[in-house]
């Protein structure tokens, strides 16, 4: 009996944008699904975290224990295949990965953070002879500061939605069978703002405790068999959006008081499809004539759609007139199309 793989493939297929001419002047808010530049350059070879550390030689003195969390990946809010385009690898190739990352920071004052995968299909990205990815944060590239003043980017205390890398030579691997990516990585960075860092080389931890590390780490990559003989069905995918609100009136300043998708609801908030935001921060700016707000995005997870075709995802923004209150709703749009295909086995 002929075999077939089944498995969805998301990506952006049209945009729409609709123009809304008003009293208080044209108004529109585009949404788009959207990748961030990198954060920051990537090595690759052997560079997991205890050989940055300590070399090729570990013992007890220099063995790392990585009992702080000061600094951690969340999880992966979107990732494609640099190669092809799509969120999709086949299982035992290399490819080019782009990742987004959400970057928790609990304490205040971290320093030249530092981000290792294992992109070898290891286990770890602490082992002292895996194959391994380093990458650091450019200084000049938000949301990095440089709180120290040497060359390495710093993060403060809080929740960053928007760290991404382009890591070279990924290994496409699923070593839990669940159908997605598996990257096992580990942060690192320094506490004391005095420890110098001037590239990869000094951007490891400061001590033996100062990483973190999950082994379980995956990214919504879809790790599609090489022969199509077994069947294999993705049932998520994610797709972040990007929001800007632009005010076209030559006279009148407005603010923003809500943003509200369709079908996912109030976008300033986790919840439902909605896995991450940072769209709140948009609420309650003021908008001069003729100016763009600063773009927001959220995150949206797909779980098995069922059919396929156009899904279109509408944001609505209510603006209000600063000087009269006049209150009125914009809207833009854009479409997923999401594909099911069935291809034949060998």
């Amino acid at each position: 009996m002929e075999r077939h793989m089944k498995f969805w493939h998301f990506r952006t297929v049209s945009l729409s944008i609709l123009l809304a001419v008003l009293a208080i002047g044209g108004l529109f808010l585009g949404a788009q699904a959207a990748y961030a530049v990198d954060n920051g350059p990537t090595q690759t070879g052997l560079f997991c975290m205890q050989r940055v550390f300590s070399g090729p030689t570990v013992n007890n003195s220099n063995r790392l224990n990585c009992a702080a969390n000061d600094v951690s990946i969340a999880k992966a809010t979107s990732a494609i295949n640099a190669d092809t385009g799509e969120a999709s690898c086949v299982q035992g190739t290399t490819f080019n990965l782009q990742v987004t990352f959400d970057v928790d920071v609990t304490a205040t004052g971290r320093y030249d953070e530092a981000f290792f995968f294992n992109i070898g299909g290891g286990a770890s990205a602490r082992d002292v002879n895996g194959n391994c990815s380093e990458s650091i944060l450019d200084r000049t590239v938000s949301p990095a500061q440089n709180l120290d003043g040497d060359t390495c980017g710093d993060l403060a205390k809080g929740l960053y939605h928007n760290i991404t890398f382009t890591i070279p030579g990924v290994s496409c691997d699923d070593s839990d069978g669940d159908g997605f990516l598996n990257l096992p990585n580990c942060t690192s960075w320094h506490s004391n703002a005095g420890t110098v860092c001037n590239g990869f080389s000094t951007a490891g931890p400061e001590t033996k405790s100062k990483c973190n590390c999950d082994d379980t780490f995956q990214v919504p990559v879809t790790v599609e068999s090489p022969s199509g003989a077994v069947v294999k069905t993705a049932t998520k995918a994610v797709v972040t959006y990007e929001v800007k609100v632009k005010n076209n009136s030559a006279t009148r300043t407005v603010k923003i008081n809500s943003l509200v998708d369709a079908p996912y609801g109030d976008i300033t908030t986790v919840q439902g499809a909605i896995k991450s935001t940072d769209c709140d921060t948009l609420i309650g700016d003021t908008l001069a004539p003729g100016t763009t707000s600063s773009a927001c995005t959220f995150t949206v997870e797909y779980l098995d759609p069922g059919t396929s075709g156009d899904v279109q995802d509408t944001v609505t923004a209510e603006v209000e007139d600063t000087v009269n209150g006049t209150k009125v709703n914009v809207d833009g749009s854009t479409t997923i199309n999401v594909n099911l295909n069935f291809i034949p086995a060998p």
